[in-house]
């Protein structure tokens, strides 16, 4: 709960200490629209590795009220990274799939009629 509180907190400071006249292209809210295959990759990873570490603070407190503590910390660790291991490939895809949507054609491409 602290840590989720705290990211709404702290992301409107992030994003207001952007420089408002940059030349980038900007989404609905004014935000500026990364663009590229490095800030793709940037959002999808950092997407994923934070909900897991979401997800394993909110195992950590759990953990304490078991009788072997140790062994369900590591088997929280190793079971929900497969997890994000098995489904990360599809989670890019389809995360790509709609960005492409949504931009439209790259350069060079026609859009099918």
């Amino acid at each position: 709960y602290f840590v989720l509180m705290a990211w709404l907190m702290l992301t409107p400071r992030l994003r207001a200490r952007a420089d408002p006249h940059t030349a980038e292209p900007r989404d609905k809210a004014g935000r500026t629209v990364p663009h590229g295959r490095a800030a793709f990759l940037r959002k999808v990873f950092g997407t994923a590795v934070g909900g897991y570490l979401l997800l394993l603070a909110v195992l950590a407190p759990y953990a304490l009220t078991t009788n072997d503590p140790v062994a369900f910390l590591i088997s929280s660790l190793s079971g929900p990274a497969l997890l994000i291991a098995v489904t990360l490939p599809v989670f890019i895809a389809t995360s790509w799939a709609v960005v492409r949507r949504h931009r439209g054609p790259g350069p060079g491409e026609r859009r099918a009629k």
